[in-house]
């Protein structure tokens, strides 16, 4: 990473195929790496839940757009019912996605900073603050927008980015010149597909 230019670092942590010989050895162990870690797994679990959001709604244009109905009924943020006693839905809704983009966008972000931070604080602990901030966003959801069906990981999402901003906040003067420019640029550019897709139609703000 050292010897990387400042025009690479963001192309090393957008698309790190796009660096270096993609089928090399080293690469191919990294690959294993990253799916070992919490958020590879987490991130394998979301695609493999959204093809059987795929499967149940039975129809290929589901891909896009999930019908309402099928995330309802794999567990959506839906108020009345976690009013009623179903309080697993302040969960399950971190592993649902209204279509093929939502979920790419969300892996996206969370694998580019979340990897990173995990190997900083480890596994145990970026777990909770994932699944606590995930939830605490649906608890938010019930409370201020109560009608809407509300799915994804975007309030975990923000709690890890919340948790970064007080790391780095906390850690500045220790920090080492280059873990600075990763973790600004990773924080930048998280921030960036925040701030773009929060404004989105459908987005529980």
């Amino acid at each position: 990473v050292a010897s990387l230019s400042p025009w690479q670092l963001p192309m090393a942590m957008c698309c790190p195929c796009c660096i270096g010989d993609p089928c090399s050895q080293n690469r191919r162990n990294w690959y294993v790496a990253q799916m070992q870690t919490f958020f590879g797994i987490i991130t394998i679990l979301q695609i493999l839940v959204f093809i059987l959001e795929v499967v149940l709604a039975g129809t290929w244009s589901a891909i896009l757009d999930v019908p309402s109905p099928v995330l309802a009924i794999m567990g959506g943020k839906v108020a009345p019912l976690i009013a009623a006693g179903e309080y697993w839905r302040l969960v399950t809704p971190i592993m649902l996605h209204a279509g093929i983009f939502h979920l790419l966008i969300n892996c996206f972000t969370q694998c580019m900073f979340g990897i990173q931070l995990e190997r900083e604080w480890g596994a145990p602990q970026i777990a909770i603050i994932y699944v606590t901030s995930g939830i605490y966003g649906n608890v938010l959801s019930v409370l201020f927008a109560p009608q809407a069906l509300s799915i994804g990981c975007s309030g975990a999402i923000f709690g890890l980015f919340g948790a970064q901003v007080a790391y780095i906040t906390g850690m500045w003067r220790s920090l080492g010149d280059l873990q600075k420019k990763m973790l600004i640029l990773s924080l930048g550019l998280s921030f960036i597909f925040i701030f773009a897709f929060s404004f989105s139609v459908g987005v529980d703000m």
